[in-house]
């Protein structure tokens, strides 16, 4: 989540300024004409095409990433895996959630997960991705750390298992 959240604060940046580029650029132009400024003047026509061109691109980008937090928010923090359950919690179609899960993958903002068939997300067990991401507790039977199955923590040393919330 966090690497998604730096890309949105980086993306609402760069949609600020090439919002205020437009206006800017107008002003810019306006003087650089009136008091003989070329490179003022040439300055502004740049920022108005940057600004006119570029501000709704990049809202549409930042916009696309907010969605994807909240896809990601539901799956990370309310445990939803299923494409069905999260295309009825956000009600968007089908298709938008499973781009959208892609994207989270391919984007390298979901991790840990495999999305098989494009209908649900499992837990990857596989062994550099478990340990790589595997969550940890204390036993309260023995003292020893516990690692997370993805649905139970479990003590290598005693047996004991811990349902996760």
């Amino acid at each position: 989540m966090k690497k998604l959240n730096q890309k949105i604060r980086t993306t609402f940046i760069v949609a600020l300024i090439f919002s205020i580029m437009l206006p800017g650029g107008i002003l810019a132009t306006i003087f650089g004409a009136t008091k003989g400024m070329t490179a003022l003047m040439v300055i502004g026509i740049v920022c108005i095409v940057l600004g006119f061109y570029g501000t709704p691109m990049i809202w549409i980008s930042y916009a696309n990433k907010r969605g994807l937090r909240t896809i990601l928010n539901l799956i990370e923090n309310e445990n939803i895996f299923t494409v069905t359950e999260l295309s009825e919690q956000l009600s968007k179609r089908r298709q938008d959630i499973v781009s959208s899960i892609n994207a989270l993958i391919t984007g390298g903002y979901l991790s840990g997960y495999l999305f098989k068939n494009n209908e649900t997300l499992y837990l990857n067990t596989n062994q550099k991705q478990s340990k790589k991401n595997t969550l940890k507790t204390k036993c309260p039977n023995c003292g020893a750390m516990m690692d997370s199955d993805g649905l139970n923590f479990v003590c290598g040393y005693c047996g004991y298992v811990k349902r996760e919330k």
